[in-house]
């Protein structure tokens, strides 16, 4: 009797996808530096760590499918919100409308919630940098680019070593049409899903009013938090959100030691390699992965993903030339901000719990990716 095993299962765990993403990654933030177009590469890098993530994701039993929608679906988001910053009017009405689908795809209890949170951040970040349509296009495609870029990498060597995690099922269409028929028949029913999806979308929209108010111009964290943090159930935000902020304080002061002990700013490669490491902490640290080794799944270790992922964006905006004086700090506070409306969310239309719903999956990586 043997036991089953390929040289292939290195790849079906977290560290075998991050290292995965790792080449599309590491391209980007290094051919931008030769190239002398830092900020586009902060665009473009930032997209690839998303779809990065999307390798962790199965629709209809297959990688691909996550990957390829997630890349169309933030290029359009960033097009929309490009736009759509240009008043805050049109900005609250696009916001609610994502909000409210991205609130209503965990009734499918599959990873399409996943793709929705992604679009929605986008739609947020790019609100921060209005434009015209020549601006909206542009932006557009730069995600699009670090996207599709990621997508052709992981799909190859995901195809070579591990080739039955591309494999689409026989009934993939039917699987996508009753996708459609029953997000209908929920909006139909009016059923607990819709009370969380509005809820979620009414405190999206205020999130935009507050991040209006503060006048900050990185007051898509708050909305994105929230994002990332909404639970079914309010004890389960309440513990996602404790755990996010002690990891972003943490993020936080380690991003700070390493500015002022290193050159970071004013020596793009040292600024590009720093992104680099903490993005594929941040992938491997990554929650929620339903394939392969489980090792990653243990006590505190959303917490750490949080400030990997928080010092992961630090860098990458001082990469790209984006960074603000205090942005740590700013991180932490707005984050704080966002917990407490994620808790918000549970207080009106509480008697519409969706205990039958899956809940939003998690994160993120995808916040800097629609700046200019």
């Amino acid at each position: 009797m043997s036991n089953e095993s390929t040289p292939t299962s290195w790849i079906n765990t977290a560290p075998g996808i991050a290292l995965s993403a790792a080449p599309a990654i590491v391209g980007i933030l290094v051919s931008c530096i030769i190239l002398g177009h830092m900020t586009a590469g902060a665009v473009m890098a930032a997209a690839a760590v998303t779809v990065g993530f999307g390798a962790y994701k199965r629709l209809y039993g297959s990688a691909g499918p996550a990957m390829g929608i997630t890349t169309v679906g933030m290029g359009v988001s960033a097009f929309v919100g490009t736009l759509a910053g240009q008043t805050w009017q049109s900005m609250l009405v696009v916001v609610f409308l994502w909000g409210f689908i991205t609130g209503l795809l965990p009734v499918l209890k599959s990873d399409l919630s996943w793709v929705g949170q992604q679009c929605t951040i986008v739609l947020l970040v790019a609100g921060a940098f209005p434009g015209t349509w020549n601006h909206a296009a542009e932006r557009a495609m730069l995600v699009f680019g670090g996207c599709a870029i990621q997508f052709l990498c992981v799909t190859v060597l995901v195809a070579l070593f591990a080739p039955s995690a591309m494999v689409l099922p026989t009934d993939w269409r039917g699987q996508a049409r009753l996708v459609g028929a029953t997000l209908i028949t929920e909006v139909h029913s009016r059923s607990s899903s819709v009370g969380l999806a509005l809820r979620l979308a009414i405190v999206l929209a205020a999130a935009v009013e507050i991040w209006r108010w503060l006048q900050l111009h990185n007051g898509y964290w708050i909305g994105m938090t929230v994002l990332l943090l909404v639970r079914p159930e309010f004890r389960d935000t309440l513990l996602r959100a404790g755990e996010r902020t002690f990891g972003t304080i943490l993020g936080a002061l380690l991003a700070t030691l390493f500015m002022h002990s290193l050159p970071v700013t004013s020596t793009p490669w040292i600024a590009a390699g720093l992104t680099a490491v903490f993005a594929l902490l941040t992938l491997t640290l990554q929650q929620g992965n339903r394939i392969g080794s489980r090792i990653m799944n243990y006590p505190g270790s959303y917490t750490m993903f949080a400030g990997c992922l928080t010092a992961y964006v630090v860098f990458l905006m001082d990469y790209g030339g984006l960074n603000q004086k205090g942005v740590a700090g700013e991180r932490v506070l707005l984050t704080l901000l966002g917990g407490v409306l994620a808790l918000v969310v549970h207080v009106p239309l509480d008697g519409l719990r969706g205990r039958d719903l899956a809940p939003l999956d998690d994160p993120l990586a995808s916040e800097t990716i629609a700046r200019p």
